[in-house]
This record gives structure tokens, sequence and C-alpha cells, in this order.
């Protein structure tokens, strides 16, 4: 049976160090209070019951059972958390519930004060059978799996590909986030004529209250017959579009991710290639265009790509090189054997481009580091020559596999060393946004890079990605916490993301605004005006924020909405503020002890 267990007044941070646990004592009773009520040494990263789940018993069970053992365990928690046992010493009712999976986001969507649910143990797949998929099914049953929400994408893609010869059809640049962490904020690879990470959902599972679970999926496609889902839903299915697209990117707040169904592919080989090639404003038309089989013929390729990205200098980006990745369909039967994951990107290097960076300043007679010194080393020409020493690189795999081109975890070693924000664009204007964009950062020290990735379509009422085909700009370099540095390193690239962002407010040569999102879960100061111009104040006519509400409104048991809340649905004006109690509940009634 799936349990859960307890750690009290547990440290916790998130994977980039941009977020800790928030517990503070308020009230005599509150666990630390005695010497510390004083809040003197509050926040310290303590979240004040961090809790774990174990479900391995049940691996290897039919996808329905799955769902339901675990939303069985997660009812009970939830329960437990609204009403706690009576205590003779009075206690502060809960304050929040945050859940969380590998605690990949920068921003203030993890990190809990009082309870804290790491669903990292929610961890389970199965393939669907015939006789679980509705009549009118759009999806195969062979290509259909149950996944439970605290899946690592590694994982999934080892057993698909082991036991049915499926992939997936997308996934960012790493596959150590869990299924629910990636679709609640709209992660994204850069497959050509794809969504994000959340288009591959078909249906979710969302534990609702104390002791309530539903299913939904949509009324256009379904999935999953009514006697399939009344074993694992205690709530009749929702089959609706618009609630379903609601509750996709779910930001943490539409209730516990059970897990999902998702549409599996083939498995498939893709030949890489990872070239150094200059760029220009005819290259940026292109893109802009959707050519990407001409600029692979400017490659060498005589294929269409499957998937591109492409890395520039920023300080130095006309007339000279970039580093275009591709992939395109394998060579041949066989897959190539087993390989390290490739390391291509700068989150993947920067350990290594950490180091290179101090040798490259001792060379230099280890000048100051200041605005004023525009001699420091450049962070693209790094990232170039460490990348072309990758085996990778020299000869790439013509028949790889999807895990085998995409790692695990990021940093390379130095956690917190990378700074990250992400801008979407409308693909059509990326060769008027990035020259502009240039030019916003010019005069920085060369601590950073641009990459441009490409989604198309994108699922979910709150997907950043919201326009039709969506160039996204993300900004790499070093953050506050790259070691030896110190932190005037990483305040380079915090206002290389400001300018950014002001030019894209209008602050450029051509007094252009343009339309754009930013990713909910990464940095660059995403906040509530931001939010509310994107999707619809609330109040608005056909405000997207309204819906996303009343569909939170609609799924969630009124306490349990009470206290599943994170400080970045505040932050970003989707939800209001809670209420944190201040004052001791009243003593429980009992009889006076006879002496």
């Amino acid at each position: 049976m799936p349990s859960i267990s307890h750690n009290m007044m547990s440290l916790w941070r998130n994977y980039h160090l941009t977020e800790q646990g928030r517990y503070v004592p308020r009230l005599p009773s509150d666990p630390d209070a005695a010497g510390t009520l004083s809040q003197s040494s509050y926040p310290d990263g303590t979240v004040r019951d961090h809790a774990t789940i174990n479900c391995s018993d049940i691996m290897g069970e039919a996808g329905p059972i799955l769902l339901s053992a675990t939303a069985k365990m997660l009812n009970r928690y939830v329960a437990e958390v609204l009403n706690p046992p009576e205590s003779p010493i009075p206690k502060r009712p809960p304050v929040d519930l945050v859940p969380i999976g590998r605690g990949w986001s920068f921003s203030a969507l993890v990190g809990g004060s009082d309870t804290q649910i790491d669903m990292t143990g929610l961890s389970g797949f199965a393939l669907a059978r015939r006789s679980h998929m509705n009549d009118q099914s759009a999806y195969r049953a062979s290509r259909t799996a149950f996944v439970l929400g605290g899946t690592r994408l590694r994982e999934l893609l080892s057993w698909a590909q082991r036991k049915y010869s499926l992939s997936v059809q997308t996934s960012g640049t790493h596959l150590g986030l869990t299924i629910a962490g990636a679709i609640a904020t709209a992660s994204h690879g850069s497959r050509l004529g794809y969504g994000g990470i959340q288009n591959m959902v078909t249906g979710i599972h969302l534990v609702t209250g104390p002791t309530t679970s539903v299913w939904i999926e949509r009324q256009s496609k379904p999935v999953l017959n009514d006697a399939t889902i009344r074993e694992f839903s205690t709530e009749p299915a929702i089959r609706d579009d618009a609630c379903f697209d609601d509750a996709l990117v779910h930001l943490g707040a539409m209730g516990l991710v059970n897990g999902v169904t998702l549409e599996m592919v083939p498995d498939r080989g893709y030949a890489l290639s990872i070239k150094r090639h200059p760029i220009d404003t005819a290259w940026l038309t292109d893109i802009a265009e959707g050519s990407f089989r001409k600029l692979a013929r400017a490659l060498g390729h005589d294929a269409a790509p499957i998937f591109y990205e492409m890395t520039l200098d920023p300080f130095n980006w006309s007339g000279n090189d970039a580093v275009h990745s591709l992939y395109f369909r394998g060579a041949g039967s066989a897959f190539d054997p087993d390989l390290e994951p490739v390391r291509r990107t700068f989150a993947d290097m920067i350990g290594p481009i950490t180091e290179n960076y101090f040798a490259a300043l001792a060379l230099m007679g280890n000048p100051q580091i200041t605005w004023e010194n525009q001699s420091l080393p450049a962070v693209f020409q790094l990232y170039c020559e460490e990348l072309e020493e990758q085996e990778w690189y020299k000869d790439p795999p013509q028949n790889a596999r999807w895990n085998q081109l995409h790692g695990d975890d990021i940093t390379g070693g130095y956690p917190g060393a990378l700074y990250n924000a992400s801008f979407a664009v409308a693909r059509s204007e990326i060769a008027d946004v990035l020259p502009l964009l240039c030019d916003a950062v010019s005069g920085l020290p060369q601590t950073f890079l641009f990459t441009l990735r490409f989604v198309s379509n994108a699922s979910g009422t709150l997907a950043f990605t919201r326009f039709p085909e969506s160039c996204v700009i993300e900004i790499d370099g070093f953050s506050k916490n790259t070691p030896v540095y110190g932190p005037q390193v990483g305040q380079f690239i915090v206002d290389g993301a400001r300018r950014m962002r002001a030019c894209l407010d209008g602050a450029n040569a051509l007094n252009r605004r343009f339309e754009y999102g930013m990713h909910w879960g990464k940095l660059g100061d995403l906040d509530q005006v931001k939010v509310w111009a994107d999707f619809g104040a609330p109040g608005s006519p056909n405000s997207k924020i309204d819906a996303w509400r009343a569909t939170r409104a609609r799924l969630l048991d009124a306490n349990f909405a009470r206290i599943l809340w994170n400080q970045g649905l505040v932050n970003y004006g989707l939800i209001d503020q809670p209420v944190v109690p201040t004052a001791l509940p009243p003593l429980p009634n009992r009889p006076c002890l006879e002496e």
C-alpha cells in the first residue's frame, strides 16, 4: 500500500538555490517558538512538515489500480492536514500545502512554509488496455500510458522504450523533471511543429480534497470510458475542453496531480547535428518565415529537421557564428549503442565553463570584475570551446534515442550557478526583435548568451508560449551563486534580463512594443502587472485568469483551496494572499482532572 512519511522542521532549498522553505514561528505553540518567537532567525529555509511519498509496492499494477491506490493515499493526507488530531495544547490551523517535484522552478511556485509534499515518490506507469478506452477515443490504447504525477521523464522513457518500444514526442533539454512539474509551467523543448510537454497529456487525474478526486479530459478527444474512470475517481468524469485547458498548466493550484494519460509515439532514432555557422538578418528572416529546411540546407543537410535550436552571442551576433543544433530522422534500423546523454547546452556545461572562466581570468592577471572592464572573458566563446571538445560534436550520433540526446540534471556540479529567464515572442517577429534585444544588452560584461527555441500551438489556458508559432528567447549565464566570482558577476545577467524586458516593452530604437510572454518557473521579475496584461485582468472581458480561477473553484474542496497555494500564485495575481493565522484557536473542551 502506498504510504507517506513526514520530516518535521526540515531545511529545504530548490534546485537552483533561488527559493527555500518559508516557515516562521508565529504562535507560542508553533515548533521552535520558545526561543525564537522574535522571528529573528527566520525564515531560514525550514518547512514545518515536509512529507514524502512511497508507492513502489504497486509498480506493475494496471493503470486504474495505480491511480486508485495513490489517490486514496493522497485523500487521507489532505484530510490529515486539514483536520489534525485534537491536542490539549492548541495549535494554529494549517497555513499552506505546497506540492513540489524536483524543485526545478527558479520562481516562488515552489517552497512552502507550513506543509510541503514531495511528489517525486509518486512514480509509476502502465500501458492502457483496450478495455480502458472510450468507444469514441481519439487515441490508441497501445500508445496511451497511465503515468503517475511524480514520474521523471527519464524513468518514463526507460520503461516505455524497454517494454513497448515507445517514446515521447518532446521534452525539455533535460529529463530529470517530473510530469506534473513539467506541465505545471508549460515546459517545452524545440521540436518543430509541436507544443510543450503538456501537449502530450490527454487526461489528468486531480486529488481535489480530503475525500474527492476527479478525472478531466477533452470532450472533443475523449480517452477513457466511464467504467474505467469509476475505478479511481470519486467524482463523475469532466469532459470539457475549456476545463481541461485550464487545469493543464496548473501552477500547483488545481489539486494534487495524481496522474495523467500521455500519448506516446513509436521509439525512433535521431541523427544529431551541431554546427557553428554565421547568422545575419537574412537568417533571422528565414526563421521568422519557418523556413527550417532552407536553414538545414545552408548547414549542409538535405532533409527537413525535426528539431532546431540556435545559441548565439548577443554581443557580437551579426555576421558571426552561432551554434545550431538539429535533429533529423535517424539512419538505419539499429539504434546507436548506449551513449552517455549528450551535453550540448550552456546549462549542461556550466561547470567546466565556470572553471575555464576562472582560468582565463588567471591568465589575464586576475583583473577586477567590474562593469567598466570590457576585456573580461566572453562566455559564448568559452561555451563554444567547451562544446567543440565533446565527442558528440566531433562525431555526432546518427541513430540515437530521445533519452540519449537529453541529460538528466543541470549546472554541472555547481548547484545554483545558472541564471535563466525566458521570453516568448511571435516567431514571425524574431527578425525585428532579436537585433533590438542584442542592442539592449550591449555594453554589459559578456557573462551570458541567448538561445532560441520553437513551440507551436501550445496547449493550456495559461501557457506562456501563447502565440500560434512561438519563439522562446532564453538568456543563460552566471548567477550570483557561481563560485569564486562573487555576487557581482550574477548581477550582470540580472540587468541583462531587465534590459530585455524593457526593450520588449518599447524601450528600443524603434519605440516599438512587442507582445511577449514570460516563463512561469524562471527568472526575469515576472509580476502581477505583466500576468494581467497577458491573460486579462480579473473582471475584464474574456479574462483567461477569470476562467482559470473559476475552474479552480469548481474543482477544489473549499477548505483545501484555502491551503493549496504558493507564493508565486500570489505574486502573479492569480489568487489573493491567503490569511495566515496569527491567533490561537480556542482551547478544546475537556473535563478537569480530578485530584
